[in-house]
């Protein structure tokens, strides 16, 4: 496996920049691309799609992140100061929730041929939608059943890999979180309300759409991150 060490501090450099609210969203998201597309590092292009999760790239902000998320980049930090790699297994698995969501779906079908196709089947999806919001709620009870991580942990599997990263990284240093970004959002009250009301009014619109997503297996990704002896460095690029 290759870790390219330049880069991986590179990467970890920019990134406690964001955290000290040095740079904005916008410079983030921008050097952490290019960190990436210049890297041949597996780990370090799993640590930049985590990463992508935590800031917004539609509207230009400085850090706003809770304790928990907080937490959670430290952990990234910690695989890139040290020589560990990340590995990702996955696996496919069914719920009634998905079998469900075929016969809404084909119900819907049944519908569809029934009234002759057309612009008012728009309005016909919305009761499928509804249905398909519910059956999203289930769904997420069984995946909750087959979460294989500590989100206290995570992306480490064990307490165990993370002592033994922690003693191949002797230079990291764990920041403290900062209590005023508890407060920073990046978006108003209102603004959410209106994403969530054009959230789900799409999701009643295009309620097919939803239903045939949803109709696929779920998957369920385990992480380990281990220290390796025969990872090698990177050539530079």
């Amino acid at each position: 496996m290759t870790i390219d060490r330049e880069n991986r501090d590179r990467l970890a450099e920019t990134t406690r920049r964001f955290l000290a609210e040095e740079i904005s969203a916008f410079e983030f998201d921008e050097r952490i691309m290019d960190t990436r597309d210049h890297s041949h590092d597996p780990t370090l292009n799993a640590v930049v799609g985590s990463l992508w999760y935590f800031y917004d790239d539609l509207k230009d902000h400085t850090a706003a992140l809770c304790k928990a998320e907080w937490d959670f980049i430290q952990r990234l930090l910690l695989i890139l100061e040290s020589d560990a790699q990340v590995h990702v297994e996955s696996r496919r698995y069914w719920t009634p929730a998905q079998f469900a969501a075929m016969l809404v779906l084909a119900a819907y079908v049944a519908c569809a041929a029934s009234l002759g196709f057309g612009y008012h089947l728009i309005i016909h999806s919305i009761p499928f939608g509804l249905v398909s919001i519910l059956l999203s709620s289930w769904r997420r009870r069984y995946e909750r059943q087959f979460a294989s991580s500590d989100p206290l942990l995570d992306p480490f599997s064990s307490m165990s890999e993370i002592r033994a990263v922690r003693a191949a990284a002797s230079g990291f240093r764990k920041q403290r979180f900062p209590p005023h970004l508890q407060d920073v959002s990046v978006r108003s009250k209102s603004e959410h309300r209106l994403n969530r009301v054009m959230h789900y009014g799409a999701w009643l619109l295009y309620a097919p759409i939803v239903l045939a997503v949803q109709s696929l297996p779920s998957v369920q990704c385990m992480t380990h991150v281990r220290i390796e002896s025969d990872a090698h460095p990177a050539a530079s690029l």
